[in-house]
This record gives C-alpha cells, structure tokens and sequence, in this order.
C-alpha cells in the first residue's frame, strides 16, 4: 500500500468509525441513577449490550486508525511536531479505548449476569462486579483524555482547515471532562462536557476524514503533480 493509498483509506477509516461511534452510543443502553445491584441485574438482561459495544469497538478501531493517517497527512507541515505527538496519544489512546470496551461490554457484562443469578454467593459476586466496574470507569477517564481529548486537540492544533478549531474545542472539552473522571467530579457536569465534547470531536473526524479522502483520491493527485 502507498502513503496517499493509507491516507486516503485512513480518512475513510474515519469517517467510517465516527459514523459508528454516533450509532453505538446512541444505541447504548442507560439505565439513569440507579442503585448499582439493580444496574448490574439489567446489564445481565440487556438484549443490545454486547452487540452495541462490538460496534463501539470497531468504531475505537477505525477511528484510531484515522486518526494516525492525519497525523501522517501532517507530517510535513510547519507544525508536524503537534501531529507526531497526535499520533503517539492515538496510538495508546485507541489501546486503552479497545481494552475498556472489551472490559464494559464483555467481560463486565459476564460478572453482571454472574452476579443477577448468585444466589447464596450473593456478596462476593457483587463485590466482584463493583471491582471491574471501577476498573472500567477508570479505563474510560484514560480513553476519554487521552483519545478523545488530547488527540484531536494536538491533531487540530496541526491543521491548516479552519476545521482544526473543532477538533482543538472538541478535544480540550472532553479531556476535561476525563480529568473529572479521573477524581471523581460531579458526576452531572462531567456527563453533560463529554457528551458535548464527544460530539464535537466526531463532527471534527468526520470532516477531516471526507477531506483526507478526497484530497488523496487520484485525480486530486494528478492534478497536484
């Protein structure tokens, strides 16, 4: 595969992987504030929680591989050195994003249908239950500043587009909102900056994406050359 043909696939990895974001976390399931046992009993009953969180994954996973291609596609920019860093956070971002949904939407969904059916057992199944959701909250502060927050962040920094402000605005937001995560914020205000800062970050992925692609399309080349 050539650079222009990375390039031109990794902006469709992105776009692709912002449209399946939008849909997995629209589909996810939300249980409100409830007490943890009875989130716990209807995670173990949910139809939709494994397959919303596999499309989740392979949005982590094309996403994460956009996001490398505009590091690439900046590299001899005047501010490359913003888009090298992008592509070290985006690298490590995306691992502890493909961890934490393996975690969330397989292995903690297998201790919540443990714990839903432990009978006798019932204390030590839910002991163990709020162990890896801790663990998966965590996962989820680190996935959402380093991924979602630093990355675009530093990537838009590298960008010539005026679209680079989405991804700066985006990216700072929901690594805010990761920090409150991180020590244990309110939980209201951290909900309602990732979800704005979420959904400015895929708009941001979603547009340098379509301009990765067309810019590396093969008449775009000729025409350059």
């Amino acid at each position: 595969m050539t650079e222009r043909s990375f390039l031109r696939w990794g902006g469709a990895s992105a776009v692709l992987g912002g449209a399946l974001a939008l849909i997995g976390n629209g589909l996810h399931p939300r249980f409100g504030d409830l007490d943890s046992a009875v989130e716990y009993q209807r995670i173990a009953r949910s139809g939709s929680w494994t397959t919303v969180h596999f499309v989740i994954l392979v949005a982590v996973i094309l996403v994460t591989v956009g996001f490398v291609a505009i590091a690439r596609d900046a590299g001899n920019a005047p501010d490359a050195a913003w888009a090298r860093a992008g592509g070290v956070f985006a690298t490590v971002g995306g691992a502890v994003g493909v961890v934490y949904t393996l975690v969330d939407g397989f292995a903690f969904r297998q201790l919540a249908r443990g714990f839903s059916s432990s009978g006798q057992e019932f204390v030590s199944a839910y002991w163990g239950a709020q162990a890896v959701d801790w663990i998966q909250n965590y996962l989820f502060a680190g996935f959402a500043f380093l991924f979602l927050g630093v990355t675009p962040l530093l990537l838009g920094l590298s960008q010539r587009a005026r679209v680079k402000w989405l991804g700066v605005a985006g990216g700072a937001v929901t690594a805010a909102a990761g920090l409150m995560e991180f020590f244990d914020a309110n939980q209201t205000a951290d909900d309602i900056l990732f979800a704005i800062g979420s959904v400015v970050v895929t708009i941001w992925a979603l547009v340098a994406g379509v301009g990765l692609w067309r810019s590396n399309a093969p008449e775009a080349v000729a025409a350059t050359t």
